[in-house]
């Protein structure tokens, strides 16, 4: 089980999710092929906290959020 919080905050630290990052993301929360509650739940954390998003984050929040 990943500890999102340090990853949150590891993500966060310069306020931006890029490209890169999103794709380690998309890594983690497919990995089980299911995305529950606490992966969705860092994916909304993630949105609201970041200064800003790439396209790529865009994707993957509505594909994973709003299916």
């Amino acid at each position: 089980m990943a500890d999102y919080e340090k990853l949150k905050r590891d993500i966060l630290e310069d306020g931006i999710i890029d490209k890169e990052e999103t794709q380690k993301i998309r890594e983690l929360i497919f990995a089980d092929g299911v995305i529950d509650e606490e992966e969705k739940q860092f994916l909304i954390d993630l949105k609201q906290n970041a200064k800003s998003v790439c396209p790529e984050f865009e994707a993957l929040f509505k594909e994973c959020i709003n299916p």
